[in-house]
C-alpha cells in the first residue's frame, strides 16, 4: 500500500510515498522519487536506492525528520531512489509501554529492506546513520553461528553494494566504560547483562557471499555523544574481515558538527552521493579516507541500516 504526501518533499520536483512493510503502525518507510519516475512497482529495471536508517539509541527518532536530506538527494540526483526508514522503538520508561529488545529493532529494518527488493531487479547499497549495533548486525553475523532472526536473505546480500555507518555505537561494553550513564538506554534496548559481546558488532563476522560489500565509517571531531575510539574499533574489526582489499574506508576528520548535526549538513549528503557514485564533488579526502566511489559506479541502491545496519555472520 502506498499513499502521497508531496507536501513532505522539499524540492518541488521529488515526490514522496509511504510504503508499509509490516502490520505494526511504525512499520512504514518513506521512498523519495524523482517526480515522474515509476517508483517501487517499476520492476523493468535496476533501480538506484539509497536507505537510510535513523538513530535514536533504539528508542527515539522518526523518518520525518531526515526529509529535508532525503529530498536534496533525489534532487541532486533525480536517478536515485531514497528511503528512509522507521522501526519499532523501546519505551523511555516502563510505564511507556511493553519492553521492546534486541533483535526487534533490527528485524523490522530487515522486512523493510526485503520489502524493497521484492520487486525483481533491485539492489540495495547500505547507507546508515547513527548505527548502533542492532543494525550494522544485519550485515555482520554473530559467531559462531549466523542468528536465524536476523539472516539477510541471499538475495539481500547481493543486492547490498556499500554501508555508510555515521556517527555509531558498535562495541556497547567500550561504550559503558566510557559513560556508565548511557546503561538506561542500552538496558532498554538489550536488558541488563554483565557483558555485551554476543550483541558487540566489532566481534561479529561476514556473511558468505558479502564479499563485494564496500564499508564507509564516519565519525565527527566534534561529536560529544560519541568518542572516535568506537567507530574506530569498528573500523579495524571490517577492516580484519576483508584483509588486503579496498573495501573499507573511513573519514574522521571531514565533520566538526556535533552527533545528530552532522546528517543535516551538505558535507554528509554529499558524502553520500559520492559513496553511491552519484557525485562529481571536487571534495578532496585523504587517501585513506576516499570512499570506494569508482567501484561504486554501478551500484543500484544504497541501504542504510538501523541506528541504527547485518551481512555479518
Amino acid at each position: 500500500m502506498t499513499t502521497t504526501d508531496e507536501s513532505l518533499a522539499s524540492a518541488a520536483d521529488v515526490t514522496v510515498k509511504e510504503l508499509r512493510y509490516g502490520d505494526g503502525p511504525i512499520n512504514t518507510m518513506d521512498l523519495y522519487t524523482a517526480s515522474g519516475s515509476a517508483g517501487p512497482e517499476n520492476a523493468a529495471s535496476t533501480r538506484n536506492v539509497l536507505v537510510y536508517v535513523h538513530g535514536g539509541a533504539w528508542r527515539s527518532g522518526d523518518k520525518s525528520e531526515y526529509k529535508d536530506l532525503a529530498s536534496k538527494l533525489v534532487a541532486a540526483s533525480p536517478s536515485l531512489e531514497v528511503a528512509v526508514v522507521n522501526y519499532v522503538l523501546s519505551p523511555r520508561k516502563p510505564e511507556d509501554g511493553p519492553a521492546v529488545r534486541h533483535p526487534v529493532h533490527a528485524a523490522d529494518v530487515l522486512r523493510a529492506l526485503q520489502c524493497l527488493i521484492d520487486p525483481p531487479k533491485n539492489e540495495a547499497l547500505g547507507t546508515r546513520s547513527s548505527s548502533l549495533p542492532s543494525e550494522t548486525s544485519l550485515w555482520l553475523s554473530p559467531e559462531p553461528s549466523p542468528s536465524s532472526a536476523l539472516a539477510p536473505s541471499p538475495d539481500l546480500i547481493r543486492s547490498v553494494k556499500g554501508i555508510l555507518l555515521a556517527e555509531g555505537i558498535y562495541d556497547i561494553d567500550l561504550l559503558l566504560q566510557r559513560h556508565p550513564t548511557y546503561n538506561d538506554f542500552i538496558e532498554g534496548g538489550f536488558t541488563a547483562r554483565d557483558s555485551y559481546t554476543d550483541v558487540s558488532t566489532p566481534n561479529f563476522t561476514t556473511y558468505e557471499g558479502s564479499g563485494h560489500i564496500k564499508w564507509l565509517v564516519v565519525q565527527s571531531t566534534g561529536d560529544t555523544l560519541i568518542d572516535e575510539d568506537d567507530s574506530l574499533v569498528m573500523y579495524e574489526a571490517l577492516t580484519k574481515l576483508y584483509p588486503g582489499t579496498a573495501n573499507v574506508s573511513k573519514d574522521f576528520t571531514s565533520f566538526t558538527q556535533d552527533h545528530f548535526e552532522v546528517l543535516h549538513t551538505d558535507d554528509f549528503m554529499d558524502l553520500l552521493l559520492q559513496f553511491s557514485g552519484r557525485s562529481e564533488s571536487k571534495k578532496i579526502l585523504t587517501e585513506d579516507e576516499l570512499p570506494p566511489v569508482a567501484s561504486m559506479k554501478e551500484a543500484a541502491v544504497a541501504a542504510l541500516l538501523p541506528n541504527a545496519s547485518n551481512i555479518l555472520s
